[in-house]
C-alpha cells in the first residue's frame, strides 16, 4: 500500500464508512475493506472511506487525511482528546472493547457522532453511501433526508449475534438492515437472515470476499516441506484472541491430539485480551512448550505461518466469511471448523471437517481423524480446488459490489 497520490478518473463516487481499516502498511485490521475498494478504483470507481482514529496503540495514529496510492481517499476521524483516549475501535474489536474498557464505552458516543458529523458533510460529493456495522448503518439511514444519498449496510455479524452482540446493538443493526436500500452480508448464513428482516423484494446481496491464493509451485513446496514432518503434525489457528473465537477449546483439543502425536505444535496467530488466559490454560493441560502464540502480526507474514502447518482449525462460535479459513484452504490446508458462517459452507464434503460449537469432543475427534486416516495433503488439495471453483477472488468480489451499488442508483 503506497501513500502516493495517483490520476483518478472521474467515474461513480462511493463514501465508505467503516470501523475498520488498516492504519499503516501491512496492517490487517480492515484489510479486507481495503482490498475490495482498490478492486472499485479499478473499475473507475471513486472512493472516499470515513474510518475512525485509533489511540490505543499509538497516540499520534495515522495521518488525519491521506490519498493511498491506488487514489483511495482516507478521513481518519478524531473524536476523543486527549487522542490516546480513543480505544472503541481496533485492538480486540468493538465488541470486545466495548465489554473490557470503561475508556472506550465513553468514546462510543462520540465515535457515532463523529461519523454522524462526517457523513453529513460528505455523503453530498458521493453518490451511495456504504456503511459496514450495524450502527453506522443507522446512522447514515437516519440521516438520508439530509445527504440524500442511498444507503448500502454490510452486516458483518457481530453485530447481529447474540454472543457479541447485545440487545440494544441487535435491534439498532435489524432497524438499520430494515431500512437501508441494499444490505450485504458475506456468508448465506447471514443471507437468510437479513433477507427475512428485510421488506419483501428489497435488496440483500451475497458479496463473498477475495483470498490472495498462492500459486501451484508454492503450494507444492509447501506439501514437499509438510510431508517430511507428518509425525510431529504442526496445526495453525489464526484469529482474534477473545472469548468468542474460542481458542479455549482448540488448545483442549490439541492437548488431547498431542497423547496421539507427542511431537505436536500448535500455532496462534493474533492478539486480544485472552492471551494470558490462553497462556495460562496451556499450562495448565501441559502444552505450553508446543504452542506458541505469536502475537498479531502483518498481513503479509500470515501466509508464512500457513505454509508451515499440515491444518488450520477454527472453533468460533461467530463468523460471517472466514478470510483466514479461506486462505488457508488456497495454500491447501485441511480444514476443521465449526458450523458458523461462511467456513461451513465452504469446508463441508470437502476438505476437513464441520463440527457443533461450543463442544469439545466432535473437535478431537476431527483433528485425531485428519492425521490418523487418510492424511491431510489429500483433503487439503481438494480444499483448494473448491476456493478455485468458487471464484473466490478480489476482482469477482468488487465487481459484485459494484453491481450492489448500481442496483440502487
Amino acid at each position: 500500500m503506497s501513500f502516493a497520490a495517483e490520476e483518478t478518473v472521474r467515474g461513480p463516487r462511493v463514501l465508505v464508512a467503516t470501523t475498520s481499516f488498516p492504519r499503516f502498511f501491512d496492517d490487517r485490521a480492515g484489510d479486507f475493506v481495503l482490498r475490495g475498494l482498490e478492486g472499485l478504483r479499478t473499475r473507475g470507481w471513486e472512493v472516499e472511506v470515513l474510518a475512525p482514529a485509533d489511540g490505543a496503540t499509538d497516540p499520534d495514529g495515522a495521518p488525519a487525511r491521506e490519498t493511498l496510492g491506488s487514489g483511495i481517499r482516507v478521513r481518519r476521524l478524531r473524536y476523543l482528546w486527549p487522542a490516546r483516549w480513543q480505544r472503541v475501535a481496533y485492538g480486540a474489536g468493538i465488541p470486545a472493547n466495548l465489554r473490557t474498557s470503561v475508556v472506550a464505552r465513553l468514546g462510543a458516543p462520540f465515535l457515532v457522532a463523529a461519523f454522524a458529523l462526517s457523513i453529513v458533510a460528505r455523503a453530498r460529493q458521493a453518490d451511495v453511501v456504504h456503511a459496514h456495522w450495524g450502527v453506522l448503518g443507522a446512522v447514515a439511514s437516519v440521516l438520508a433526508p439530509l445527504h440524500r444519498r442511498p444507503v448500502v449496510l454490510t452486516v458483518h455479524g457481530s453485530d447481529l449475534h447474540r454472543r457479541t452482540a447485545g440487545r440494544l446493538l441487535r435491534a439498532v443493526t435489524t432497524w438499520a438492515v430494515c431500512r437501508a436500500d441494499a444490505v450485504v452480508v458475506h456468508s448465506p448464513q447471514f443471507l437468510e437472515a437479513c433477507t427475512a428482516s428485510r421488506p419483501r423484494g428489497a435488496g440483500c446481496h451475497l458479496v463473498l470476499h477475495g483470498v490472495a491464493a498462492p500459486g501451484d509451485e508454492e503450494v507444492e513446496a509447501a506439501w514437499r516441506q509438510r510431508r517430511g514432518s507428518l509425525g510431529a503434525p504442526r496445526v495453525v489457528a489464526v484469529g482474534r484472541l477473545v472469548a468468542e473465537r474460542r481458542q479455549d477449546l482448540v488448545l483442549r483439543a490439541f492437548a488431547a491430539l498431542r497423547q496421539r502425536f507427542p511431537g505436536a505444535r500448535l500455532t496462534l496467530v493474533g492478539d486480544g485480551p485472552e492471551r494470558l488466559a490462553l497462556a495460562a490454560l496451556a499450562a495448565e493441560l501441559g502444552v505450553a512448550e508446543a504452542v506458541e502464540l505469536v502475537g498479531d502480526v502483518p498481513a503479509s507474514e500470515v501466509p508464512e505461518h500457513l505454509r508451515r502447518a499440515h491444518a488450520f482449525v477454527s472453533a468460533t462460535e461467530v463468523e460471517t466469511f472466514g478470510l483466514a479459513v479461506a486462505e488457508a484452504a488456497a495454500w491447501a490446508l485441511p480444514a476443521v471448523v465449526t458450523a458458523v458462517g461462511y467456513p461451513a459452507t465452504l469446508v463441508a464434503g470437502t476438505g476437513g471437517f464441520v463440527v457443533a460449537t461450543g463442544e469439545i469432543e466432535p473437535l478431537i475427534a476431527a483433528l485425531v481423524s485428519l492425521f490418523e486416516g487418510g492424511g491431510p495433503e489429500s483433503a487439503g488439495r481438494a480444499l483448494r480446488r473448491r476456493v478455485e471453483d468458487s471464484g473466490l477472488s478480489w476482482e469477482a468480489s468488487s465487481r459484485r459490489l459494484g453491481s450492489v451499488y448500481r442496483s440502487v442508483l
